[in-house]
Protein backbone atom coordinates (compact mmCIF):
# COMPACT_ATOMS: atom_id res chain seq x y z
CA UNK A 1 0.00 0.00 0.00
CA UNK A 2 1.31 3.31 -1.10
CA UNK A 3 1.17 6.74 0.34
CA UNK A 4 -1.76 7.88 -1.68
CA UNK A 5 -3.50 4.67 -0.42
CA UNK A 6 -2.61 5.34 3.27
CA UNK A 7 -3.82 9.09 3.32
CA UNK A 8 -6.81 7.57 1.37
CA UNK A 9 -7.61 5.58 4.26
CA UNK A 10 -7.08 7.94 6.81
CA UNK A 11 -8.78 10.77 4.86
CA UNK A 12 -12.25 8.30 5.42
CA UNK A 13 -11.24 7.27 9.17
CA UNK A 14 -14.04 8.63 11.03
CA UNK A 15 -11.46 9.68 13.72
CA UNK A 16 -9.78 12.16 11.60
CA UNK A 17 -12.85 13.82 9.85
CA UNK A 18 -12.36 17.39 9.29
CA UNK A 19 -8.17 17.61 9.51
CA UNK A 20 -6.61 19.45 7.35
CA UNK A 21 -4.73 17.88 4.14
CA UNK A 22 -1.09 18.31 5.33
CA UNK A 23 -2.36 17.23 8.55
CA UNK A 24 -3.94 13.83 7.66
CA UNK A 25 -0.85 13.17 5.05
CA UNK A 26 1.51 13.43 8.33
CA UNK A 27 -0.31 10.94 9.99
CA UNK A 28 -0.23 8.77 6.68
CA UNK A 29 3.63 9.00 6.57
CA UNK A 30 3.44 8.17 10.22
CA UNK A 31 1.44 4.70 9.62
CA UNK A 32 2.13 1.30 8.99
CA UNK A 33 0.63 -1.40 7.20
CA UNK A 34 -0.27 -4.62 8.97
CA UNK A 35 -1.84 -7.63 8.69
CA UNK A 36 -3.93 -9.87 11.19
CA UNK A 37 -5.25 -13.33 10.82
CA UNK A 38 -8.67 -14.82 12.25
CA UNK A 39 -8.21 -14.84 15.99
CA UNK A 40 -4.97 -12.90 16.31
CA UNK A 41 -4.99 -10.24 19.20
CA UNK A 42 -4.68 -6.59 17.94
CA UNK A 43 -5.28 -5.24 21.75
CA UNK A 44 -4.94 -6.80 25.03
CA UNK A 45 -6.83 -5.89 27.96
CA UNK A 46 -3.82 -4.58 30.26
CA UNK A 47 -1.29 -3.74 28.12
CA UNK A 48 0.24 -0.11 28.07
CA UNK A 49 1.68 -0.68 24.66
CA UNK A 50 0.89 2.93 22.04
CA UNK A 51 -0.39 3.60 19.22
CA UNK A 52 -4.25 2.97 17.16
CA UNK A 53 -5.06 1.06 14.20
CA UNK A 54 -7.32 2.52 11.80
CA UNK A 55 -8.93 -0.50 9.86
CA UNK A 56 -8.63 -0.64 6.13
CA UNK A 57 -10.43 -4.08 5.19
CA UNK A 58 -11.49 -6.90 7.41
CA UNK A 59 -13.31 -7.05 10.97
CA UNK A 60 -12.64 -7.36 14.57
CA UNK A 61 -14.23 -7.75 17.57
CA UNK A 62 -14.04 -5.62 20.83
CA UNK A 63 -14.72 -7.37 24.18
CA UNK A 64 -13.99 -6.25 27.83
CA UNK A 65 -13.47 -8.88 30.99
CA UNK A 66 -14.76 -7.29 33.76
CA UNK A 67 -13.92 -7.51 37.80
CA UNK A 68 -16.61 -10.10 38.41
CA UNK A 69 -14.85 -12.28 35.17
CA UNK A 70 -17.86 -11.53 32.78
CA UNK A 71 -16.62 -11.24 29.52
CA UNK A 72 -18.84 -8.07 27.70
CA UNK A 73 -18.75 -7.53 23.37
CA UNK A 74 -18.44 -3.98 23.33
CA UNK A 75 -18.31 -3.54 19.59
CA UNK A 76 -17.64 -4.88 16.28
CA UNK A 77 -15.75 -2.79 13.71
CA UNK A 78 -14.52 -2.90 10.21
CA UNK A 79 -13.58 -0.78 7.31
CA UNK A 80 -12.55 2.91 8.04
CA UNK A 81 -13.35 2.35 12.05
CA UNK A 82 -10.30 2.82 14.76
CA UNK A 83 -9.06 1.17 17.70
CA UNK A 84 -6.86 1.77 20.64
CA UNK A 85 -7.46 5.50 20.21
CA UNK A 86 -6.94 6.95 23.80
CA UNK A 87 -3.35 5.65 23.45
CA UNK A 88 -2.66 8.48 20.85
CA UNK A 89 -2.54 11.14 23.64
CA UNK A 90 -1.40 9.15 26.26
CA UNK A 91 0.12 6.34 27.79
CA UNK A 92 -2.66 4.48 29.37
CA UNK A 93 -3.46 1.00 29.97
CA UNK A 94 -5.69 -1.09 27.38
CA UNK A 95 -8.99 -0.86 28.77
CA UNK A 96 -10.57 -3.44 26.50
CA UNK A 97 -8.91 -6.72 23.90
CA UNK A 98 -9.70 -6.66 20.18
CA UNK A 99 -9.40 -9.47 18.77
CA UNK A 100 -9.34 -10.13 14.59
CA UNK A 101 -12.60 -11.74 13.47
CA UNK A 102 -11.90 -12.09 9.58
CA UNK A 103 -7.94 -11.86 7.82
CA UNK A 104 -8.11 -7.66 8.96
CA UNK A 105 -5.53 -5.50 7.29
CA UNK A 106 -4.91 -1.97 9.39
CA UNK A 107 -2.78 1.09 9.27
CA UNK A 108 -0.76 1.16 12.47
CA UNK A 109 -0.49 4.11 13.84
CA UNK A 110 2.74 5.04 16.32
CA UNK A 111 1.56 6.89 19.36
CA UNK A 112 4.32 9.04 20.22
CA UNK A 113 4.57 9.95 16.90
CA UNK A 114 0.79 11.10 16.96
CA UNK A 115 1.85 12.98 20.11
CA UNK A 116 4.39 15.14 18.62
CA UNK A 117 2.09 16.54 16.15
CA UNK A 118 -1.03 17.39 18.14
CA UNK A 119 1.51 18.70 20.91
CA UNK A 120 2.73 21.24 17.79
CA UNK A 121 -1.21 21.65 16.41
CA UNK A 122 -2.89 21.31 20.18
CA UNK A 123 -6.32 22.78 17.69
CA UNK A 124 -6.19 18.87 15.75
CA UNK A 125 -6.98 17.24 19.64
CA UNK A 126 -10.11 18.96 20.33
CA UNK A 127 -12.14 17.84 17.82
CA UNK A 128 -10.59 14.16 17.65
CA UNK A 129 -10.97 14.21 21.57
CA UNK A 130 -14.54 15.10 21.36
CA UNK A 131 -15.07 11.86 19.02
CA UNK A 132 -13.20 9.42 21.64
CA UNK A 133 -15.10 11.12 24.46
CA UNK A 134 -18.43 10.19 22.56
CA UNK A 135 -17.13 6.77 21.89
CA UNK A 136 -15.99 6.10 25.62
CA UNK A 137 -19.57 7.06 27.02
CA UNK A 138 -21.69 4.88 24.41
CA UNK A 139 -19.23 1.97 25.42
CA UNK A 140 -19.82 3.06 28.80
CA UNK A 141 -23.59 2.38 28.70
CA UNK A 142 -23.56 -0.61 26.62
CA UNK A 143 -21.37 -2.37 29.45
CA UNK A 144 -24.01 -1.74 31.60
CA UNK A 145 -26.49 -2.94 28.92
CA UNK A 146 -24.98 -5.72 28.14
CA UNK A 147 -24.61 -7.44 31.35
CA UNK A 148 -28.16 -7.36 31.96
CA UNK A 149 -29.86 -7.94 28.34
CA UNK A 150 -30.44 -11.33 27.57
CA UNK A 151 -28.29 -13.76 25.26
CA UNK A 152 -31.44 -13.39 22.57
CA UNK A 153 -30.73 -9.94 22.30
CA UNK A 154 -26.91 -9.95 22.68
CA UNK A 155 -26.96 -12.69 19.17
CA UNK A 156 -29.50 -9.95 17.54
CA UNK A 157 -27.57 -7.02 18.06
CA UNK A 158 -23.98 -9.00 16.92
CA UNK A 159 -25.82 -10.28 13.83
CA UNK A 160 -27.53 -7.16 13.21
CA UNK A 161 -24.30 -5.17 13.74
CA UNK A 162 -22.30 -7.89 11.57
CA UNK A 163 -24.66 -7.93 8.60
CA UNK A 164 -22.87 -4.46 7.95
CA UNK A 165 -19.54 -6.33 6.91
CA UNK A 166 -20.64 -8.59 4.96
CA UNK A 167 -22.47 -8.67 0.99
CA UNK A 168 -25.89 -9.02 0.93
CA UNK A 169 -25.86 -9.72 4.90
CA UNK A 170 -24.25 -13.20 4.50
CA UNK A 171 -22.56 -13.51 7.43
CA UNK A 172 -20.08 -16.45 6.98
CA UNK A 173 -19.39 -17.40 10.35
CA UNK A 174 -19.94 -20.55 11.99
CA UNK A 175 -21.96 -21.27 15.21
CA UNK A 176 -19.11 -21.50 17.14
CA UNK A 177 -17.20 -18.19 15.83
CA UNK A 178 -20.68 -16.42 16.89
CA UNK A 179 -20.77 -17.94 19.96
CA UNK A 180 -17.23 -16.82 20.92
CA UNK A 181 -18.19 -13.30 19.78
CA UNK A 182 -21.11 -12.54 21.68
CA UNK A 183 -19.39 -14.83 25.26
CA UNK A 184 -21.76 -17.62 25.19
CA UNK A 185 -21.64 -21.64 24.55
CA UNK A 186 -22.03 -22.86 20.96
CA UNK A 187 -25.84 -24.84 22.10
CA UNK A 188 -27.18 -21.81 23.26
CA UNK A 189 -26.07 -19.53 20.53
CA UNK A 190 -27.48 -22.30 18.53
CA UNK A 191 -30.86 -22.25 20.13
CA UNK A 192 -30.94 -18.57 19.75
CA UNK A 193 -30.22 -19.23 16.38
CA UNK A 194 -32.76 -21.57 15.50
CA UNK A 195 -35.39 -19.20 17.14
CA UNK A 196 -34.14 -16.12 15.35
CA UNK A 197 -34.67 -18.58 12.12
CA UNK A 198 -38.53 -19.47 13.30
CA UNK A 199 -39.25 -15.76 13.59
CA UNK A 200 -38.30 -15.43 9.86
CA UNK A 201 -35.37 -12.79 10.34
CA UNK A 202 -32.58 -15.45 9.68
CA UNK A 203 -31.89 -18.26 7.38
CA UNK A 204 -29.23 -20.94 8.38
CA UNK A 205 -26.91 -22.00 6.04
CA UNK A 206 -23.55 -24.50 6.17
CA UNK A 207 -21.18 -22.25 7.61
CA UNK A 208 -23.05 -18.97 6.82
CA UNK A 209 -26.15 -16.84 8.01
CA UNK A 210 -28.39 -14.59 6.25
CA UNK A 211 -29.77 -12.05 8.10
CA UNK A 212 -33.02 -11.21 6.02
Amino acid sequence: MDIKERTEVVRHASLFAGLADDDIAYIAKLAKVVKFSPGDILIDQGDQEAGAYVIVNGLVKIYKVTPDGDMVNLALLGEGEIVGEMSLFNQVVRSATVEAVQETVVLDIDGRSFRELIENKPKIAVGILNVVIQRLIKNHEKIKKLRFESLYYRVWDSLEALAKHFPEGEINLSHQELSEIVGATRPRVTEVLNKLQDEGKINLQRQKILVK
